[in-house]
């Protein structure tokens, strides 16, 4: 802890002076224009290989990297960061736009479906950071929309294993983000998108370039509307526009002797549940959540990204020193449509008294049991005013659902997730001779906080029920303007002011996450010369210091809210590593090149040290055609998450009767919910890691022909997992026939609120596939033509989870919490014409089909192919630039042109969020403008 407060204490002073260096340089006499200057800053990037810590001219690597440039970005249907992970068939298993969980509004890699934490992102090659977001299993990532698009100028991608190069988390491979440093101008642009929603973009990008440095500054600003269930036709075709939960707003209604607690053994329906929108399912009032969220959530995010470099000129013994920076900051806010909650927390075995005295009371107790007395008849208008007292005391039959749809919905305020980041980073570059010395210290931080409507304080539910302020009736929605012939005041609308005021509270729990690293890389291209070239040579150190807390909401973790027990427990988890590492580039024969990485981290006595080598090598069998291989040990420390303790919540299924939980089948109707969740360590965690191998050859035909194919396999040993699924330890409780699982805490009607599980390192996995890459360029009297083709293949992917071998390969992988869907071929092809000022492009994108699962809420699909997704993408682009005399571009286009909709799920959410996009076909329209 010592340590990590050292860093705290300087982490100031650092910032404000990576933020007045920047504005410095920012002034005119700093930037004057110098296009010599401008191409030697180029000139460095072209120097820095993903894959290699050594600086060289020669940019050729050993590694299999993926290349997509700024005009594919700007020639493709991209219209955000993250749609970057739609462009890559390697990338499986993503949720790129989640429609439940913590990670609403997020994105991230996933690439060969090795999990999220394993695909390490890097920033110009210096390391991202790290978001308080993460998968099921606690392994946390980079979340991509905190970056504004405006920033890219290219992405590339490492598709085999890199832990000897960077680090931790480089198991599948590296994505490194290259901003666009050198830009020299003033960039603006607008794009409008019409889908099942709308969205509007703004992208900002600011350059300039002086004989010393260049600055940089760039900023998106995105805004997308909501969606609703019933605003997709295919999902209320395939539901059938209900679902249903036993919990209802109204509900069943039992008698409630407040004495002795004792429940009456007869229950009666609320005689308006179809008034109030709800569904009689045969004597069960049962509340139809169907339009109660938002498969696609509002979202508005800014983000900003800042760069500058600059040269301070021979100092310290060194032919040059330059000094850079980088600072950026996003703000994102997800809205997503809820409804309210259930509250099991009442004072009688969790039930709500319902006095007879409430205003809308009118059930008698007779010798025939519960029966309603009808207020709105004459006659019974007359009853109660002359018996005002005469209702029986009552409870609901099941957990107390307060208020209902008039808060839910398209009615309520929704849950909010909100994303703060900021991350600031200074170095410097120093020259001497052909070494060179790179150092720089970065810090980022990350914020969510997740704010739900929809929860009730029990004390306050039951004084609102005792008073009669509270309405728990149908009445309320079939005639809200009803006044009560009991008291002949109270009226039936739900009074919403009072509910809020002294009922439902505000949920909020915060996440947060810090990553702070300090690097020294010292660099020789040419130690050295052998007959075939210059030895060069890499070593250094990296100190790295990451955090997690998770702080649960007071009202709730304190049990005075929906559930009497402490679900939510803070959980602070906190990583700290050093590593030191070298680096050799050999050139062994004129045609062949070969790499030797080692590099070794201390990750403190909890988890321990490891030691990961790697060697490559590059084989030029001509000019045209080169071979590639590598093998290489690659490792994923557990994050802080894992080391604290993982709190998420995730849906599960069970079986109901009389509205009562059971383990007998008979009679029995499916229920569902969604349940807290909190995994912790059991035992000790271990380094998940990897060995790799890559085979691959590369023809290049011309400068604009070339094919490329790969061979990979990834042996994955020590996955840190949950012993058991939450759905898992909620099944195996009937095993005995009896609900008495201590790692469930239940409602009183049996309804699972919280499920404890724990984490191990347990599991084992092997995989391997072909990437393959072909482009063809041929220049034509209509103009140039351009042709793509990306394929990813996985031949094999077995893993062992719980000592039970599973094929993961061609599967939704649905009752595992390893694994994401992973089809086995996917792959985007296109062709582009270009002419003058027009350029056209057609996207061809396909998923393979893959076996269901998922056997949750009577899946229909259960044992059967999901089909197959093909879709098309259409774009035409105008450079405007000699028809309005300044730099300008007008740009149209469709994705999905055909308007497909996702294939059948079979159940619940009626599309898998993991493999196709639930938009449509989605139209937009783009302007820009440069100066």
């Amino acid at each position: 802890m010592n340590k990590h407060n050292n860093f705290k204490k300087h982490k100031k002073l650092i910032i404000a002076s990576s933020i007045t260096t920047a504005l410095g340089i920012a002034s005119p006499h700093a930037f004057a224009q110098n296009e010599t200057e401008t191409q030697n800053i180029e000139n460095v990037e072209r120097i820095s290989v993903l894959g290699s810590n050594i600086r060289k001219i020669d940019t050729e690597s050993a590694a299999p990297v993926q290349y997509i440039d700024r005009d594919s970005i700007e020639l493709s249907s991209i219209g955000s960061i993250s749609d970057l992970v739609l462009n890559i068939p390697a990338n499986a298993g993503s949720v790129v736009n989640p429609v439940s969980g913590e990670n609403i509004g997020s994105s991230n890699f996933n690439i060969r479906n090795l999990g999220a934490g394993s695909t390490l992102v890097l920033i110009n090659g210096r390391r991202a950071g790290k978001s308080p977001l993460s998968d099921n299993l606690g392994n946390q990532f980079y979340d991509l929309n905190q970056l504004p698009l405006s920033m890219v100028k290219s992405v590339d991608i490492q598709t085999d294993g890199a832990s000897a190069i960077y680090g931790s988390e480089a198991v599948a491979g590296v994505v490194n983000i290259v901003t666009r440093k050198g830009f020299e101008g003033l960039e603006v642009s607008a794009r409008y998108e019409d889908a099942s929603n709308q969205t509007e973009t703004i992208n900002f990008a600011l350059g300039s370039n002086g004989e010393r440095g260049s600055f940089g500054l760039y900023a998106t600003a995105y805004n997308g509307s909501i969606n609703y269930r019933d605003d997709f036709d295919f999902i209320v075709e395939r539901s059938g526009g209900v679902l249903l939960s036993s919990s209802g707003s109204p509900d069943e209604y039992r008698t409630l002797d407040p004495q002795t607690g004792a429940f009456g053994s007869t229950k009666i329906i609320d005689p308006f549940c179809e008034e109030a929108g709800q569904v009689v399912q045969g004597n069960n009032c049962s509340y139809n959540f169907f339009d109660h969220t938002s498969p696609v959530p509002k979202n508005n995010r800014l983000s900003i990204f800042a760069e500058f470099d600059y040269d301070l000129g021979q100092l310290f013994g060194f032919e040059e020193l330059k000094a850079f920076g980088e600072v950026s900051y996003a703000q994102n806010t997800t809205t997503r449509a809820f409804g309210p909650q259930i509250n099991g927390n009442g004072e009688y075995g969790g039930r709500f008294l319902i006095p007879s005295s409430h205003p809308f009371n009118f059930f008698v107790d007779d010798a025939d049991g519960l029966q309603y007395i009808d207020p709105t008849t004459a006659t019974g208008a007359q009853f109660w005013q002359q018996n005002p007292n005469a209702a029986a005391n009552l409870t609901t039959s099941g957990n107390f659902r307060p208020i209902g749809a008039a808060i839910a919905g398209r009615n309520g305020r929704g849950n909010d997730y909100v994303n703060n980041s900021d991350r600031h980073m200074l170095g410097i570059d120093a020259f001497r001779g052909n070494w060179s010395v790179s150092a720089w210290y970065q810090n980022y931080e990350h914020e969510n906080r997740f704010i739900a409507e929809g929860d009730s304080i029990a004390s306050g539910l039951q004084s609102g029920l005792m008073d009669g302020t509270l309405n728990p009736f149908g009445i309320a929605y079939a005639l809200p303007d009803f006044i009560s012939p009991k008291d002949g005041i109270s009226t039936a609308a739900h009074d919403l002011d009072s509910y809020n005021d002294n009922i439902g509270y505000t949920t909020t729990n915060i996440r947060t996450s810090s990553q702070e690293t300090l690097d020294f890389v010292m660099s020789n291209g040419e130690v050295f010369e052998l007959d075939a070239g210059y030895v060069g040579v890499a070593f250094g150190y990296q100190k790295r210091q990451e955090t997690f807390t998770f702080t649960p909401d007071r009202i709730t973790s304190s049990g005075l809210g929906s559930v009497a027990s402490s679900r939510s427990l803070s959980v602070n988890g906190e990583t700290d590593v050093d590593s030191v590492f070298v680096e050799v580039a050999i050139p062994a024969l004129e045609n062949l090149d070969i790499q030797l990485a080692l590099r070794y981290e201390d990750h403190g006595e909890e988890v321990g040290t490891t030691t990961d080598p790697k060697i490559a090598a590059l084989y030029k069998i001509t000019d045209d055609v080169l071979l590639r291989a590598s093998y290489g040990s690659s490792f994923q420390a557990p994050t802080a998450i894992q080391t604290g303790g993982i709190t998420s919540n995730t849906g599960v299924d069970f079986l109901t009767s009389n509205g009562r939980v059971t383990c007998n089948t008979e009679n029995a109707q499916a229920g569902d919910f969604i349940a807290d969740t909190s995994a912790k360590v059991l035992g000790k965690l271990n380094p998940q890691s990897a060995d790799n191998i890559n085979l691959g050859i590369v023809w290049q035909a011309s400068t604009k022909s070339s094919v490329s194919v790969d061979y990979w396999q990834y042996d994955y040993e020590g996955l840190i997992v949950n012993a058991q699924s939450p759905q898992a330890v909620l099944d195996s409780d009937c095993n005995d026939g009896i609900l008495n699982d201590p790692n469930i805490t239940r409602a009183s009607d049996g309804v699972p609120l919280f499920i404890n599980t724990s984490l191990e390192n347990a599991n084992s996995a092997k995989t391997d596939g072909i990437d393959a890459k072909f482009n063809y360029g041929i220049d034509t009297e209509i103009g140039a033509l351009d042709f793509n083709l990306t394929v990813s293949y996985v031949m094999s992917f077995e893993a062992v989870l719980s000592g039970v071998t599973v094929d993961v390969a061609g599967r939704r992988n649905a009752n595992t919490d390893s694994f994401g869907t992973m089809p086995e071929l996917s792959g985007n092809a296109s062709g582009r014409w270009t002419k003058e000022n027009h350029q056209a492009t057609v996207t061809l994108r396909y998923t393979d089909s893959y076996l269901q699962d998922d056997g949750a809420r009577n899946n229909s699909l259960l044992g059967q192919n999901i089909d197959s997704f093909t879709t098309v993408d259409l774009q035409y682009r105008y450079d405007a630039s000699e028809l309005t005399g300044i730099g300008s571009w007008i740009m149209v286009g469709a994705n999905n042109l055909t308007d497909e909709n996702p294939p059948r799920y079979g159940a619940r959410p009626f599309f898998d969020e993991e493999a196709h996009s639930i938009r449509g076909r989605v139209l937009y329209a783009e302007i820009g403008l440069t100066f």
